[in-house]
């Protein structure tokens, strides 16, 4: 069967039925309405600017009906109509300016305010969003925008999670194993087959929150469409250690209400294990952990698609941490091999008369006495079938 190819939608243009007048108050972008015809318009705004009329002002709640209306006829979508139109009503309603003619930003600030006392998780991503919901609302209506000074957004807290090492992994599922606990429907046992399966497969917690026995097929985890989210199926190869254990357990993998407040369960487990970190420990940090682990094993193709993640940009940039220990092994192990290539270049070239970039007319007694003052200034590219070749200074 043959669907009917889906109709785009068009934005629509519609010709205004009255003439306006703009700029006729003084310091004020609104438009003025006037009436249908041209002859009549410029006579009432005759009158306006004598003074023997006055104009009539549309109120917040009027100017919001219009908009919903302008965004309507623009080809936005239904949900985001609602979305920002609610946004926008709630910031009018709870500043109580609805009747107003305008909104100040002493008035809008004093609703986040007022948001903060009632809700302490209110982010500044989120107040950002009705932020810029009422900027745009104000500029259909030709008012002036709110300034408000916010927080950085990029103190995130996705920015402050970390990667776990392979010893605080291991106590947090050993431990966890072993917990005599239940959290929230959740006991010890089916919280360390959690942690040990986002560990090895990098699944997100809405996607575990979804699994049950018929998810497992032959050591692998399909998700459909629906369940994923970049609602893309997907086949997760899981360990036949954790597939064995999985496929013993009845009814939803993980059940109860434990998602509401994982990163509360993550971290009472982390704190009986004696795990501690410096950044952000949450259940999303386990995913972290597994995509820097495999970040530091495979390639970067191979990294992001394991991750399932669009672009290596993602993978890179906000997935893999490097630890301090890692940064010094690795100067160490640049140091080490740069070392030993001027050890096995220096006798050489020692041997060698004048030659070399030792200088010319230098004795070799003279080269012996002063051969520690030689350091390397540089590793020349090695070509196939070439011996290694450091280039050496001598400083007198």
């Amino acid at each position: 069967m043959q669907c009917p190819p889906a109709q785009a939608k068009t934005k629509r243009i519609e010709t205004s039925k009255i003439y306006y007048a703009f700029g006729a108050i003084p310091g004020s972008r609104r438009p003025i309405p006037l009436c249908k015809t041209k002859a009549e318009s410029t006579a009432m705004l005759a009158r306006i600017l004598a003074g023997t009329e006055t104009v009539k002002v549309k109120t917040l709640s009027n100017h919001l009906s219009n908009w919903a209306a302008a965004l309507k006829l623009a080809g936005i979508t239904q949900a985001r109509q609602r979305e920002v139109v609610a946004k926008v009503r709630r910031i009018l309603e709870a500043a109580g300016v609805t009747a107003s003619k305008t909104i100040t930003g002493e008035q809008a600030r004093g609703v986040f305010t007022l948001w903060d006392s009632e809700k302490k998780r209110w982010s500044a991503q989120t107040k950002a969003h009705y932020l810029k919901a009422l900027n745009q609302f104000l500029r259909h209506a030709a008012l002036p925008a709110i300034r408000i000074t916010l927080p950085v957004i990029r103190a995130n807290k996705t920015y402050q999670r970390g990667a776990l090492t392979l010893e605080q992994a291991s106590a947090l599922v050993t431990t966890t194993a072993s917990s005599c606990t239940t959290f929230r429907g959740l006991d010890g046992h089916r919280r360390a087959l959690l942690y040990r399966l986002i560990l090895t497969t990098g699944l997100r917690r809405k996607e575990a929150m979804a699994l049950t026995p018929a998810h497992l097929r032959a050591s692998k985890i399909s998700l459909l469409a629906g369940e994923t989210k970049n609602r893309r199926a997907a086949n997760i190869d899981v360990g036949p250690a954790l597939s064995t254990e999985l496929a013993t357990l009845e009814g939803p993998l993980f059940p109860g209400t434990w998602h509401d407040r994982s990163a509360v369960m993550v971290r009472k487990d982390a704190a009986a294990a004696g795990v501690t970190t410096t950044t952000r420990l949450d259940l999303h940090s386990l995913r972290h952990t597994y995509i820097t682990w495999c970040a530091q094993k495979f390639r970067v193709e191979v990294t992001q698609k394991l991750a399932r993640h669009s672009t290596s940009v993602l993978t890179l940039d906000y997935y893999t941490h490097a630890a301090n220990e890692d940064i010094h092994a690795a100067a160490e192990t640049l140091e080490n091999e740069l070392n030993r290539c001027v050890k096995r270049c220096v006798p050489q070239m020692l041997k060698q008369g004048g030659g070399g970039s030792l200088g010319k007319g230098i004795s070799a007694n003279s080269r012996r006495k002063h051969h520690i003052l030689m350091r390397p200034i540089g590793v020349e590219p090695i070509t196939y079938g070439s011996e290694d070749r450091c280039s050496i200074q001598y400083w007198p």
